[in-house]
């Protein structure tokens, strides 16, 4: 039987948000290196029985709470015979709110949530790394799939997830996109014209193509194969849709035009 517990407290929470908050505390959790434990969703308070029933043995507790919800340790946690019992008390705030979380037994420190985010950071950073992709939106023409490879090993409960080129409809828009921009001269509001006009799906709920898609559809390095996670880039990770060569024609146009227009606002400014 497991000997760490772990209670997230998020009353009132679609369930969409409960299951990213309980990926969240997943992680963390994993970032604390313990191999059994527990997970359970707003449990009934106060958790005396929820203990009894659960631990027969010295045990780790740990509450997380999240979005707007305050903890009240009253009513989550009274008096009770079963914190006799109680190796650990771990407290965790998944939204790191100033005065409210914490990590180490009974009183929340202040700071603790800079402690967490720099943990998660330092893990996903290796995951990017070892090519699992992180990012929750999945972009345009691409499709995630589950990395079964058994040398990749998440140190993570969580499935962790590659890319592969999606529907193949939406590859020839994307290769479409590039020719058009890079070869014929297109820009970017002429590219959105042609689109809607065809009637294309665009990657927006309202289906509508708009310069701020293509922008970023053309400046996205996965298209290449490369593996993106903030600030990081790694190449030739995931199956190429774009060749690298025209991808790199793209970015020297976009930076052509943003200058162009850049300059064109100084001098307006400057008038």
């Amino acid at each position: 039987m497991t000997d760490t517990f772990a209670i997230l407290h998020a009353p009132n929470t679609s369930k969409k948000m409960e299951n990213q908050l309980i990926q969240k505390l997943n992680i963390i959790i994993n970032c604390l290196n313990i191999e059994k434990f527990k997970i359970s969703v707003n449990p009934d308070l106060p958790i005396d029985n929820y203990l009894k029933n659960e631990s027969k043995n010295l045990f780790t507790l740990i509450i997380a709470w999240g979005l707007c919800v305050k903890p009240s340790w009253e009513l989550i946690m009274p008096a009770s015979q079963c914190f006799v019992s109680l190796r650990q008390f771990i407290a965790i705030d998944l939204f790191e709110r100033k005065g409210l979380d914490g990590r180490i037994l009974e009183t929340p420190k202040i700071n603790a949530g800079k402690y967490w985010s720099q943990n998660i950071k330092r893990n996903n950073k290796k995951l990017f790394f070892d090519g699992y992709f992180l990012q929750a939106k999945i972009p345009y023409g691409l499709k995630k799939v589950p990395i079964s490879d058994t040398k990749k090993v998440a140190p993570s409960s969580m499935p962790m997830f590659a890319f592969e080129p999606g529907d193949p409809s939406e590859v020839e828009i994307l290769r479409m996109i590039f020719d058009l921009f890079v070869s014929h001269d297109y820009n970017r509001t002429e590219i959105c014209t042609l689109l809607n006009a065809q009637e294309v799906q665009a990657p927006q709920k309202n289906g509508i193509w708009n310069a701020n898609t293509i922008k970023t559809i053309l400046e996205s390095p996965l298209y290449i194969g490369a593996n993106q996670y903030r600030g990081y880039i790694k190449q030739n990770v995931f199956t190429p849709i774009i060749e690298k060569y025209i991808f790199y024609e793209a970015q020297a146009k976009i930076s052509q035009i943003d200058l162009s227009i850049g300059n064109t606002t100084r001098k307006k400014i400057d008038r």
